[in-house]
C-alpha cells in the first residue's frame, strides 16, 4: 500500500507530462485461475463470458475500494484529505450481466460514490443498474449521448 503510494507520488510529475499514469494496478496483467475437478486452469479457458465479466467487475470494484482507502484529494484550504471519487467505465455491461447482478452492481457503485460512464445499445438495458443507484434519465442526473458510427448525435 505505502510502497505503491510512494511510487505514484514519485512519478506524478512525469505522469502529468505524459498524460497518463505509468504505474499502478491498471497496468497489471492479472491471470485469474479456477479450480475445476481439482485441476487449476486459467479462468478465461473455463468461465463463460458472463462469468468473466463478473470477475472483471469484481476486480475493478476491489481496486476502487483500495484506491479510496489509499488516495485522497486535498480539501480546499484546510489541508485535510478527503476520499477521492473514483471513475469507472463500463462498456456494454448489460450484455453480460443479468438484471439481478446489474442491481447488485448499482448498489455497490452507489455506496462507492463513483462517477460511472456506461455504454449500452439501449438505455433500458441498464435501467436495473440505474434504479439501484436511485437514478433515472428523467431526473437529469443521468446524461445520455447517442453515438452512431463514432459520431455523437
Amino acid at each position: 500500500g505505502e510502497a505503491l503510494a510512494s511510487a505514484l507520488n514519485g512519478a506524478a510529475d512525469v505522469d502529468s507530462r505524459r498524460g497518463f499514469t505509468g504505474l499502478g494496478p491498471h497496468r497489471a496483467d492479472i491471470q485469474v485461475v479456477s479450480i475445476v475437478d481439482g485441476e487449476v486452469r486459467l479462468a478465461r479457458d473455463v468461465l463463460s463470458r458472463g462469468q468473466l465479466k463478473q470477475v472483471l467487475v469484481a476486480l475493478k470494484l476491489a481496486q476502487m475500494v483500495v484506491y479510496r482507502r489509499m488516495a485522497g484529494v486535498p480539501a480546499d484550504g484546510d489541508g485535510a484529505r478527503r476520499p477521492a471519487a473514483p471513475v469507472l467505465l463500463l462498456d456494454d455491461v448489460a450484455a453480460e450481466l443479468d438484471e439481478e447482478r446489474l442491481r447488485l452492481l448499482g448498489s455497490v457503485l452507489s455506496s462507492l460514490s463513483a462517477q460511472v460512464f456506461l455504454s449500452a445499445t439501449q438505455v433500458s438495458l441498464v435501467s436495473p443498474l440505474l434504479e439501484a443507484m436511485n437514478l433515472s434519465v428523467d431526473t437529469g442526473l443521468v446524461r445520455v449521448f447517442h453515438v452512431e458510427h463514432g459520431v455523437v448525435l
